[in-house]
Order: C-alpha cells, then sequence, then structure tokens
C-alpha cells in the first residue's frame, strides 16, 4: 500500500463527534490489521505517551427495563 492509499484510509475513517474528529479503536485496529482489543491493550500500556484529552471512552448508557 502506498503513502497515499494509507492516507485516505485513515482520512475515511475519521468521524465527527461533537465536533471533534475521530477516529474509532475498531477502525485504527483494521488499519493496523489488528484486533480491537491489542489497540485498546497497547493505549492503555502507554496511556503517558497521549496528551490528556486526546483518549477518550464512550460509557454505555444505563438501559433500566420495566419499572
Amino acid at each position: 500500500m502506498n503513502i497515499v492509499t494509507i492516507n485516505k484510509a485513515v482520512e475515511n475513517k475519521i468521524i465527527t463527534i461533537r465536533k471533534q474528529e475521530v477516529l474509532l479503536d475498531s477502525d485504527v485496529a483494521l488499519l493496523y490489521e489488528v484486533e480491537t482489543r491489542v489497540i485498546n491493550q497497547a493505549v492503555s500500556r502507554n496511556i503517558d505517551k497521549f496528551p490528556d484529552g486526546y483518549i477518550v471512552t464512550r460509557k454505555p448508557k444505563n438501559n433500566k427495563k420495566g419499572s
């Protein structure tokens, strides 16, 4: 894969959430051809290498069923 193809692949994976450009962990995993858990492990093991606010996690909503 050449650099132009790689750049386009990355650009196509970027989404905008709340006016922030975001690359999902699953998309990073696809680009590196590894499982998503491998990306998440690498990030958690090297969290000090990322600036504050660079890594964001989404917490699932509380789905209350029935009352």
